[in-house]
């Protein structure tokens, strides 16, 4: 049986995915717990979301429930089996010193981490770190995305790790992904962020092959990256960026293809969380979202200040016809999910879609950067994140 999210007290990682969390952290604080006992070896199937607290994050306050659950996954990989991150910004000395203690006792920690733009500069010590401290057989590798022009604007902007298994006191959980909008940094506590954590042996090989595309293409080619759609099952999909094909972007916006999906408007509705929106990509989504809304579609959306000036004027034509928008003062609130759901009839079937992972609505998420978006068709997860959502929008 999956273990959902409200059931999450049969985890280990229960004070950090439901618990309170209010105290202001440094990034010297984390878990030192290392699994020592002989595992309940029976097979358990992990299936939840974590989502940071909006009534914390909207006053910038540290919420590391996501963050600590990562940590501990890690503690409780076994010697001899296999981590992947792929991931941008990395220097929270908790996972750098989990990452360490895990390749320590022999777990095969392979790392790929961003040296684009901001990447390198700030990512450094933790590369430096990994590098004197990583042992064979784990691996770690700059990721230099040269898909853009320049050579520099491009980056890996994915955040995911890959356990091939963990040890639990339930069980042994194989093929566990770790999907989230999180950046490793401590900054990212205290933001709107979500992951979602599942078992699936088919969505952890999709997401592996992933992984070993951008390792193949870590210091050149990325511009010749091919766009993928996977689907795991009729629930699952995993899009992987950059949006790209023959060396060079198709033009299409994969936010708007489903959008496109949706058909009997009245009895449609769509709630947006997202973090940036920038380029003429972002404002397309805005204006076609303001398209729905005037058909009847009731949208009710959350965005940046930090958005682009076009995208402003955009998001505001779209209030101005009826929708519900909140922007949020970056200089006080945090806010960083990425996430999209849809409730209605979508595909010709009354259905519900969460939309969520690395992908910003910019031109460059499309274009350039290495980016996930995971599309998920009636999950259990659902009103999870809708319930998320409805507390962002009463706390931002």
């Amino acid at each position: 049986m999956k273990l959902k999210y409200l059931t999450l007290s049969l985890l280990f990682l229960i004070t950090f995915a439901c618990g309170e969390n209010k105290k202001e952290l440094s990034d010297n604080d984390h878990s030192d717990t290392v699994q020592t006992r002989a595992p309940n070896p029976n097979p358990v199937d992990i299936e939840y979301a974590i989502f940071t607290d909006p009534a914390l994050t909207a006053s910038k306050t540290s919420d590391t429930r996501i963050m600590d659950s990562l940590i501990q996954y890690l503690n409780y990989t076994p010697k001899g089996a296999d981590v992947y991150i792929s991931i941008y910004l990395f220097y929270y000395k908790p996972v750098v010193n989990a990452v360490k203690t895990a390749s320590g006792k022999g777990v095969n920690v392979h790392v790929l981490i961003d040296e684009s733009r901001n990447g390198k500069e700030k990512n450094i010590s933790t590369y430096r770190q990994l590098k004197n401290t990583l042992r064979e057989p784990s691996t770690l590798q700059w990721v230099f995305n040269d898909a853009a022009s320049s050579g520099t604007e491009a980056i890996n902007h994915e955040k995911y790790v890959l356990f091939s298994e963990v040890h639990l006191e339930q069980g042994v959980a194989k093929n566990l992904v770790f999907a989230t909008s999180h950046n490793f940094i401590l900054n990212g506590t205290k933001k709107a962020q979500d992951a979602i954590v599942m078992t699936n042996e088919e969505l952890y090989n999709v997401f592996l092959n992933n992984w070993k595309e951008v390792a193949s293409r870590a210091q050149s080619g990325m511009k010749d990256f091919t766009y993928t759609i996977k689907n795991v099952g009729d629930s699952i999909t995993v899009f992987f960026f950059p949006r790209r094909g023959n060396g060079k972007w198709d033009g299409k916006n994969t936010i708007l293809e489903q959008l496109d999906k949706l058909s009997e408007y009245n009895k449609d509705t769509i709630r947006v969380l997202m973090a940036s929106w920038s380029g003429k990509s972002g404002v397309k989504i805005a204006e076609r979202l303001t398209e729905l809304q005037t058909k009847g579609v009731t949208v009710q959306v959350i965005a940046r200040s930090s958005s682009s000036d076009a995208v402003k004027s955009a998001l505001q034509k779209l209030q101005e016809k009826g929708a519900y928008l909140k922007v949020i003062n970056t200089a006080t609130q945090g806010e960083h999910s990425k996430t999209m759901l849809i409730k209605g009839v979508w595909n010709g079937e009354m259905q519900q879609i969460i939309l969520t992972g690395s992908h910003n609505y910019t031109s460059y998420a499309f274009k350039y950067n290495n980016e996930f978006l995971l599309r998920l068709k009636n999950s259990a997860l659902f009103s999870a994140y809708w319930n998320n959502w409805i507390k962002a929008k009463q706390e931002f």
